[in-house]
């Protein structure tokens, strides 16, 4: 008996220590947090700081109450200025570029700007939070788009002799398509208009092919670049020329000659692209956008092969290539999580020849399109297609 109670004691004891032990473990797994815990714990507990909070709580107190009275203060001097100051003129610009704009909306002064429904019976103002994103836009544009001018009649429109760069950086966000229109009109009038002989630089940004297109399309000595991606994956800005110019929306010819010029890469020359996968996705994007806008496909992969095969003219000695190449462009597009580990066994050469087949049956199908979709990479494109053997037995 007496040995079973030592021994039962010795197994609280154990279970105690394993229990702090385990405590311990936990603690070390979790040291940032706990010494935060610690640290908390010994601020709480220290009567210097928690006056010191108070004492800065105070002075955070007066210094918000002191802003506030700022901001009131500030508010008033603007609303006084503004009441003797007319600005008439300017809301009548406004208003009237509103009305060519088909907003239903106006703008209101008396002293400050308010946002008025258009023909409404009731003086009710809008709210900022009631105008979309679109609409506000516009109404800044317009505000920018006036502060460019010293003088504005019936007559005489004369930019500030101070501006000599104005930058438009992607002006169009976030604009349904009538204003969008609109916009891109007023911009082309200031550079047709004011710009041609005056020496102010105009710059342009923007994400859209057809605002690219559109933004100076009859100011002759407009130049436009775009910037792509280098084999290692660095931006550069490449020069478009004017003929370059003649096919209305870059993505599709971007995409076209992105894998064009991967595709007549050497081997040895594969070792430089750090970011090869990008040319799977853009084969993907180019045989899609080809059989969406020729014949109507919505499915270019391995289900689809049977549709592909009446349009693209695959034949059963091409069939096995043309499925090889699907497979490997639907599967990088879906990128790293889709793929998992196989993803990182795709070599280059692999996307390299998988973009060839596809190059080459669309070649096969139409050789006009190929040429005049690869542009300045059609000639060597035509030699190396004399060596890519990938449909014969």
């Amino acid at each position: 008996k007496a040995i079973s109670e030592i021994i039962n004691e010795i197994n609280e004891l154990r279970e105690e220590d394993d229990n702090k032990y385990q405590d311990l473990q936990k603690e070390k797994t979790n040291i940032e947090q706990v010494a935060r815990k610690r640290t908390g714990e010994l601020i709480v507990g220290s009567k210097l700081i928690n006056e010191e909070l108070e004492f800065l709580k105070d002075i955070e107190t007066t210094l918000d109450n002191r802003r506030k009275d700022y901001s009131n203060k500030l508010n008033e001097l603007k609303e006084l200025e503004n009441q003797g100051k007319d600005f008439t003129g300017f809301k009548d610009l406004i208003n009237k570029q509103l009305r060519l704009a088909g907003v239903d909306f106006r703008l209101n002064t008396n002293g400050l700007f308010d946002v008025i429904i258009e023909n409404s019976s009731l003086n009710n103002n809008i709210e900022n939070k009631q105008l979309s994103e679109g609409e506000i836009r516009l109404i800044a544009f317009l505000k920018f788009y006036y502060d460019l001018f010293s003088e504005i009649n019936d007559n005489v429109v004369n930019l500030k002799e101070n501006i000599d760069t104005i930058i438009f950086d992607d002006p169009i966000t976030s604009v349904d398509i009538n204003n969008r229109i609109f916009i891109l009109d007023l911009i082309n009038r200031l550079i047709n208009k004011y710009i041609n002989n005056s020496g102010v630089g105009v710059l342009i940004f923007t994400h859209s092919d057809y605002d690219f297109h559109n933004f100076a399309y009859s100011y002759k000595d407009a130049r436009r670049f775009i910037v792509k991606k280098d084999e290692s994956d660095h931006s550069i800005v490449c020069f478009i020329e004017k003929k370059e110019l003649l096919n209305f929306s870059d993505t599709y010819k971007n995409a076209f000659q992105d894998i064009v010029s991967f595709a007549i890469k050497s081997k040895n020359n594969l070792s430089l692209y750090k970011n090869y996968y990008k040319y799977g996705n853009q084969a993907r994007y180019v045989l899609e956008t080809h059989a969406r806008s020729n014949y109507e496909l919505q499915y270019a992969t391995e289900k689809g092969i049977k549709d592909l095969a009446v349009f693209y003219n695959i034949t059963t000695d091409k069939k096995l290539a043309v499925d090889g190449m699907l497979n490997t462009i639907n599967a990088l597009s879906h990128g790293n999580s889709y793929i998992q580990g196989n993803f990182h066994k795709i070599e280059a050469s692999e996307i390299q020849k998988a973009v060839r087949i596809l190059i080459l049956l669309l070649y096969k199908k139409d050789e006009q399109h190929v040429k005049c979709m690869s542009g300045s990479y059609w000639t060597p494109l035509k030699r190396a297609m004399k060596t890519w053997k990938y449909f014969e037995s």
